[in-house]
């Protein structure tokens, strides 16, 4: 069984590869992406389960990410958190407007992320 992709949008390099350990230690197949451009390269391309995505990106911000994701039909249910060191109230209206999933306060934590991703993600196997 393969495991569940989870696209990770972040230019940190340093903060991915510790959220990906995170990951690959709870079964998921991590995936990274450092802009939106990216991002939407692998997500067109592969079949991701969830997107674990930074507020603050080099070419916008996470919630205008989240925006230009739900403008497309197949990704209106697609599960994203965004992940940021601190959402303000207006992040948080913001994000909420746009169809955020959840919230994950850095520094992360593999426990948060686990609960964060089993309430969106359905188990059983993983697309093939």
């Amino acid at each position: 069984m393969a495991a569940h992709e989870i696209l990770i949008v972040d230019p940190d390099k340093i903060e991915v590869q510790l959220v990906s350990q995170q990951l690959k230690e709870l079964g998921y197949a991590p995936l990274w992406a450092a802009d939106i451009d990216e991002a939407f390269v692998i997500l067109n391309a592969r079949a991701i389960v969830a997107v674990l995505c930074n507020y603050a990106l080099p070419s916008g911000n996470g919630v205008e990410f989240l925006k230009q994701i739900r403008q497309h039909e197949r990704f209106l249910k697609l599960p994203v958190l965004l992940m940021t060191h601190a959402a303000s109230s207006r992040i948080v209206h913001e994000a909420k407007e746009q169809g955020v999933s959840d919230f994950v306060l850095k520094p992360l934590d593999a426990n948060r992320i686990r609960k964060a991703l089993a309430m969106f993600i359905a188990k059983g196997p993983a697309p093939a």
